[in-house]
């Protein structure tokens, strides 16, 4: 999806710009990219600490940083850990 546009309507001679669809838009794509840095970053120390006998758990987990600003963290083959 593309940055949208600034809106601009005149007043009385002024030019008015609004930019609130734009800031809206990118605040969610700013807490998407933190949610996908967090993410990555719980999962790497998660499969430091997991005991390497079968490596099915360090293969198995995984995160999901979601469009609507949810974040979840789990195993695949399995349930999830925690929902933040």
């Amino acid at each position: 999806m593309a940055v949208p546009k600034a809106i601009k309507f005149t007043k009385n001679g002024f030019e008015y710009i609004s930019q609130v669809d734009r800031t809206k838009y990118m605040l969610k794509e700013l807490v998407h990219a933190a949610n996908k840095d967090v993410g990555k970053y719980i999962t790497k120390e998660t499969k430091k600490k997991i005991r390497r006998r079968t490596g099915r758990g360090r293969k198995n987990t995984q995160y999901w940083a979601r469009k609507d600003g949810s974040l979840l963290l789990g195993y695949k083959k399995r349930r999830f850990l925690f929902r933040i």
